[in-house]
């Protein structure tokens, strides 16, 4: 008989983490090195100003939109084992996806503000249901995702907090890129839990 194709299940976190960091990264040495945006600490623009001038970002789009597209598939690949929580992670990459869409030299404010918040809040969820309600992980990677969903919750907090207390913006910024950071830490814990698995293509 026909062996239908396969690939490995974990080469599709894996890549959705490269893709993510390299666009996060890239963008922020773009927008520095061409002088778009300063550089030091008391300086760190957000996320989003890093990438509204060109080329950085058509680079960041390039890169990031497939990296968020690749998320959501890792989240799709748990409906069998999790009741919620693929469905919450699907939801904040579509979010983060019509968000990030929006980018331009002239960006609608309220829906990339909707689309990126809502995806952290989403993640949140999806990581802590995740997190606490075990899908056959190994132990390690399971205490890997306790200890981030923990740490991204602290970081959320703490944003709030600063915000609340007008804190200087570059506070916030840094809880913004500490958060884009852990999140595909957290992401990348489901490359080792896939690693033996693989996608079959049924024909």
């Amino acid at each position: 008989p026909r062996v239908a194709p396969s690939m490995n299940a974990g080469i599709i976190p894996f890549c959705a983490c490269v893709l993510g960091l390299l666009a996060l990264v890239l963008a922020y040495w773009q927008a520095t090195s061409r002088g778009d945006e300063p550089t030091g600490l008391k300086n760190l623009p957000d996320i989003t100003h890093c990438v509204l001038k060109q080329p950085e970002r058509g680079v960041f789009l390039s890169l990031f939109m497939p990296a968020c597209m690749l998320m959501a598939g890792t989240w799709a690949m748990g409906a069998a084992t999790t009741k919620w929580a693929w469905k919450l992670g699907l939801m904040a990459c579509a979010l983060l996806i019509v968000g990030e869409a929006m980018l331009d030299e002239h960006p609608n404010w309220t829906v990339h503000t909707i689309g990126a918040t809502g995806f952290f809040l989403f993640s949140m969820a999806a990581q802590c249901m995740r997190a606490w309600s075990p899908a056959g992980e190994l132990p390690a990677s399971l205490a890997a995702k306790r200890v981030i969903a923990i740490f991204n919750l602290a970081v959320l907090v703490l944003d709030g907090v600063l915000a609340a207390l007008k804190q200087p913006s570059w506070e916030s910024n840094l809880c913004e890129w500490t958060l884009a950071f852990s999140v595909i830490a957290y992401h990348a814990t489901f490359a080792v839990d896939l690693a033996n698995a693989r996608i079959t293509l049924i024909m």
